[in-house]
Formats: structure tokens, C-alpha cells, sequence
């Protein structure tokens, strides 16, 4: 983990002293600023198409797992639009990709085991879905069995 923020603080300035030595500071500093704004423009508009998408299954009785994620890596993808570097700036695009999002939202669900939450999740919208109480019996042998039935 302390690599990974080593590597978020180190990384913009390298990149962007290299990108300025090779295209300029002004060319640098309006690249940078554009593609937050593009990636800004990105976010509210997939961020607005989620929300319509959670609020329709919301009121269809559906948990929307996958828009709560996309919401979350939107989130995500806006941090990384705020923290300055060109690096930074592709990776929050990178999360605005949905196939992307699809990916590590399965990768992550995996990691901190949440496959059965999101597999309930799914579910309880479904209309074959039985509620019911059971009890575990113990274990018989065939001889008890056979003696039951007689």
C-alpha cells in the first residue's frame, strides 16, 4: 500500500517534468487541464446515467450492485482527475472505460469476498425465489431408514 502512494506522489511529478522538457510547460499545463476537464464532462455524465439506472431498479425492488460500483469507481476516477499528473489524469479515464469497471468491480468483490452479497443482491428481485425455514436432521443409517418405513 505505501508503494502505491509512493508511487501516486512521485509519479505526477515525473511525468509532468518529463512532458513539459519534451512539449513545453504551456502545451503541459493545458494538456493536463484538458483532460481533467474531458474526464470531469466524463464523470458527470456516466455518473447521471447511473444514478437514473439506480433509481428505476430502486423502484423496481432491485438493489443496484453495479451502479453502486460504477458510482464508486466514478468517485475514484474523479480523485485521480483532482490529483495533478498526466499519468494520473489517463488512469481516471481508464476508469470511465465500463468494460474496465466491470473487471476490477469483480476483482475487488472477489478480493474482499462480497461474490455472495452481490449474488443475494441479484436475486432478490427474482421471482423464484422461495423463503422457508430449515433445520438440519441428523444423519441416519439405512437401517433406520428401512425400520421407518415399515
Amino acid at each position: 500500500m505505501r508503494g502505491l502512494l509512493v508511487l501516486l506522489v512521485l509519479l505526477p511529478v515525473l511525468d509532468l517534468a518529463l512532458l513539459g522538457h519534451w512539449i513545453g510547460f504551456w502545451n503541459t499545463v493545458l494538456l493536463v487541464i484538458g483532460t481533467a476537464l474531458l474526464g470531469f464532462m466524463l464523470i458527470r455524465y456516466q455518473g447521471l446515467m447511473a444514478l437514473k439506472a439506480s433509481q428505476q431498479k430502486l423502484q423496481a425492488g432491485v438493489l443496484p450492485v453495479t451502479e453502486i460500483t460504477t458510482g464508486l469507481f466514478l468517485a475514484f476516477a474523479g480523485v485521480l482527475f483532482i490529483h495533478p499528473g498526466f499519468v494520473t489524469d489517463l488512469l481516471g479515464l481508464l476508469f470511465l472505460v465500463p468494460g474496465v469497471r466491470l473487471v476490477l468491480a469483480a476483482w475487488l468483490m472477489a478480493k474482499l469476498g462480497l461474490n455472495r452479497v452481490a449474488t443475494q443482491a441479484r436475486s432478490a428481485g427474482a421471482e423464484d425465489v422461495i423463503e422457508g425455514e430449515f433445520e438440519e436432521m441428523p444423519k441416519r443409517d439405512a437401517a433406520h431408514i428401512e425400520q421407518e418405513k415399515k
